[in-house]
């Protein structure tokens, strides 16, 4: 999941597995929360933000991740 410039407050549920680099990229967008998201054997990191400002990150299970599990 990338999201670049979403125009969405929330990603929130989200099963991921296997992504080849990032389970979910964020890139100077507009979501403030991160909650409740699995995200499992990433080829990088689990979660990473860029360019982006948060109110809330919680809730997230990150497992088997190459690099970092959540990056901001």
């Amino acid at each position: 999941v990338l999201i670049d410039r979403a125009q969405t407050a929330e990603i929130t549920r989200n099963y991921i597995t296997g992504a080849p680099v990032n389970g979910i990229q964020i890139v100077d967008s507009e979501v403030t929360n991160v909650t409740r998201n699995r995200v499992a054997k990433t080829g990088k990191y689990g979660i990473s933000a860029y360019t982006s400002q948060f109110e809330k990150i919680s809730e997230n299970e990150v497992i088997g991740t190459v690099n970092q599990g959540i990056v901001l």
